[in-house]
């Protein structure tokens, strides 16, 4: 397993730019041409401000391969229809709450 990391880290590079490593580097953007792969996904995906936003589902299958590509494509779509499906749930629960104190059981 360590031997994995170790070859993602030495064959892609630092996940951290120059700007947040502490150097003068300009703003940097996730289409900008001399970003490795590591640094595109640490910048566009793998940071808790970026949670309402999209996969970027062509970075990931680059990255880590078909196989896990799919998986966090799976894994995505089921958590948008997961918070569908409770968002509706809610309403529909506080609806028969609403109703249930309108109509008078005897």
């Amino acid at each position: 397993m360590y031997s994995v990391l170790i070859f993602f880290v030495v064959v892609q590079g630092p996940y951290k730019t120059d700007k947040q490593a502490g150097g003068t580097n300009e703003v940097m953007s996730g289409l900008r041409p001399d970003l490795n792969t590591r640094q595109v996904l640490y910048e566009s995906w793998a940071k808790w401000t970026r949670w309402y936003k999209y996969q970027p589902v062509y970075h990931i299958r680059e990255y880590f391969g078909e196989k896990i590509g799919i998986y966090f494509v799976w894994l995505g779509k089921t958590n948008v229809l997961f918070a569908y499906l409770f968002c509706m749930l809610n309403i529909f629960y506080i609806f028969c709450y609403f109703c249930k104190s309108l109509v008078k059981v005897t």
